[in-house]
């Protein structure tokens, strides 16, 4: 169905925007620093002008009406423009280039509109063949949008003197999203923005168990947060996070056979539980260009302040002609490239080979991550999970018992050395808390800390 609306275009911005570069110079940097492709102009003797502007300021040439015209002129394209006659009109619409980022902003908005109206006419036709596979023409959805998202995450330049206020911050300014562990989030302060961390463990270490401890805590300190399931269900991980929250074993819950304690403390919790700020996806077979725009969809309108994936082996990102190692590679980049763009952590969890088994200690390194050496690469942090107890080993290197114990191995951190913590864990209830803590104290009485602001920098 043909439609008979406008293009998204505007004629007298072009013609505002290139005259305010062509009467002064002051301008063209900043234009030029958020329009990169001559098609955000949609007229095209607009858009040959802006050629020659681009070009004279790559060869660092000086840009005015003279040098403009000769150019167009040497490249046989000045009558095409609108010729001379044309361009001294555009220096006559304006006296300044004041507003000339703000002109940029607004031509870009068009060119993102007229660009979603040409994927989706693409993605239309793509729809109407019989042959077209659909997993297939989700991903050119996904890649295309992704594009388009990418113009709108225009990042404005800072001089070095904004930086310097963040690295002159004191410590407790400087504290990320709080990890649930006191002694982790002392030696991390916290989860830093930008940060790729993964956190890695053989079967059955309590991987996941020990990401959803950590996105309750801050959910219930006030942060929003996301978490990418590829492996269970959203009611499967609920159930999780309802058992570490109401104190109700998870089998229990998993098979519907609370006891009336239970049933009665479900009932009293069911309602704080419910307005937590935690956003689940469980979407199978994600896609990385999926998850790429989810996670900048969920900043945006979520204000998520920290992402959970689980688990990074699982995102999907078949490239022809490229090997698993290769596939994993791209995937760990792109997640540091995100946690980079959105200017949040990103906590991946990962897969171990099976070399950790056949250590006497089982205990894990850095060489054990699967698939790829790029996962090492790419991450901030590395952390690995490790439960002696489940090895049938008794004691620690001093003596004490690892019955209900995990160590937090920190093999890399990117800010600091490595070395390891160890927590307490009640994995029937999916808990990690400090080591010494004194467990008969009921876990409800933390669900009743107050929230603290996002802002403020450390729960501790």
């Amino acid at each position: 169905m043909q439609s008979n609306r406008a293009i998204p275009s505007d004629l007298e911005l072009e013609q505002i925007a290139l005259g305010g570069m062509l009467i002064d110079k002051r301008g063209v940097p900043e234009f030029v620093e958020l329009v990169k492709d001559t098609n955000v102009f949609y007229h095209s003797q607009n858009a040959m002008i802006y050629e020659a502007i681009l070009s004279l300021y790559k060869d660092s040439q000086p840009v005015d009406l003279a040098t403009v015209r000769i150019a167009l002129q040497q490249s046989g394209k000045l009558q095409q423009s609108g010729g001379g006659a044309y361009l001294v009109s555009l220096t006559e619409m304006v006296s300044s280039s004041a507003n000339i980022q703000q002109y940029a902003l607004l031509l870009i908005q068009l060119y993102v509109k007229r660009k979603s109206i040409e994927i989706a006419g693409e993605l239309r036709e793509q729809a109407y063949e019989e042959d077209t596979d659909i997993f297939e023409l989700l991903d050119d959805s996904y890649r295309e949008l992704d594009k388009i998202s990418d113009w709108l995450s225009i990042k404005q330049p800072k001089v070095l003197g904004d930086y310097l206020t963040e690295v002159l911050k004191v410590r407790s300014e400087r504290a990320g999203v709080p990890c649930a562990i006191r002694d982790l989030h002392l030696k991390f302060n916290g989860y830093q923005p930008s940060a790729l961390t993964v956190i890695a463990g053989r079967p059955a270490m309590g991987k996941t168990a020990y990401v959803l401890n950590e996105a309750l805590h801050q959910a219930r300190m006030g942060y929003p947060v996301g978490f990418f399931s590829l492996e269970m269900s959203a009611e499967q991980l609920t159930a999780r996070l309802f058992s570490n929250f109401a104190q109700i074993n998870s089998d229990h819950l998993s098979n519907g056979k609370m006891t009336p304690s239970e049933l009665e403390e479900a009932g009293k919790y069911r309602e704080p539980f419910s307005k937590l700020p935690l956003y689940i996806d469980d979407e199978p077979y994600l896609s990385l260009l999926s998850l790429k725009i989810k996670a900048k969809k969920w900043v945006r309108d979520k204000k998520v302040k920290i992402i959970y994936i689980d688990y990074l082996q699982l995102i999907s990102n078949p490239l022809k002609g490229r090997t698993r190692d290769q596939e994993i590679s791209e995937i760990s980049r792109n997640l540091k490239g995100l946690a980079k763009e959105l200017n949040i952590p990103i906590i991946a969890l990962s897969q171990l080979s099976r070399s950790v088994e056949t250590r006497g200690d089982k205990r894990p390194m850095l060489s054990d991550l699967r698939e790829s050496g790029a996962i090492e690469q790419d991450a901030d942090n590395v952390l690995f999970l490790y439960r002696p107890e489940y090895y049938k080993i008794p004691q620690w290197d001093d003596g004490a018992p690892t019955a209900n114990e995990v160590e937090i191995i920190i093999a890399k951190y990117r800010n600091g050395g490595d070395g390891s913590v160890i927590a307490g864990c009640q994995l029937q209830f999916m808990r990690f808390f400090e080591r010494y803590r004194n467990t008969s104290t009921s876990i409800h009485q933390e669900n009743n800390i107050p929230k603290i602001d996002p802002k403020n920098n450390s729960p501790f």
